[in-house]
């Protein structure tokens, strides 16, 4: 019978757990010593959080997205799983969350996770209509996803740590800071 990984790991494909150290972003990925290694400091690792400075992470996802996205998701929260809804006011309210879609958890609390996270997401799903949203904010459960599993590791007073992103494609940092200006400005979303 083969053998079962004991943690799971989601990554992005611009996007790795690894330190910038080469040209060569695909030799500064971290290894599967390393990874070993975290797995013995925590159950769960995690890319830093980002920092949204100048706003909190409600009003980020309302200028970039659409206000009845985390509405309809605080909606199925209070209903579904009202014991989430004070871990989620506070992470709405601050300005730092993990964000990337990115972790590697250890594969009992992985499966407790993505339990969790369907039954919340598909319960949204059933409720909020996409038919008019961009291409972009049709990939809305994904943006939801990210802003839930620090709502979930809280609530179940999960430890984690943080590893450094190494990415595959450079960032136009110019195009970025002036779309969230924009967005800022109620010009653009």
């Amino acid at each position: 019978m083969p053998e079962t990984a004991t943690a799971v790991g989601l990554t992005h494909y611009r996007r790795y757990f690894g330190i910038k150290k080469t040209s060569d972003p695909l030799k500064d990925i971290f290894s599967l010593s390393d990874w070993t290694e975290f797995l013995k400091e925590s159950p769960v690792i995690l890319p830093p959080k980002r920092n949204y400075f100048i706003e909190t992470v409600e009003s980020q996802y309302v200028h970039a997205h659409h206000r009845q996205d985390i509405e309809t998701l605080r909606a199925v929260l209070s209903e579904k799983h009202s014991e989430y809804l004070p871990a989620f006011e506070k992470l709405m309210s601050g300005k730092k969350t993990h964000i990337l879609n990115m972790f590697v958890m250890r594969r009992d609390l992985f499966n407790q996770y993505c339990d969790w996270l369907f039954d919340v997401l598909f319960e949204v799903e059933k409720r909020l209509d996409i038919s008019s949203y961009s291409v972009n904010d049709a990939r809305v459960f994904g943006f939801l996803s990210e802003r839930l599993l620090d709502v979930w590791l809280n609530t179940n007073n999960i430890s984690y740590i943080e590893k450094p992103v190494v990415l595959t494609e450079k960032i136009n940092w110019i195009k970025k800071g002036s779309s969230l200006i924009l967005r800022k400005l109620g010009i653009k979303r």
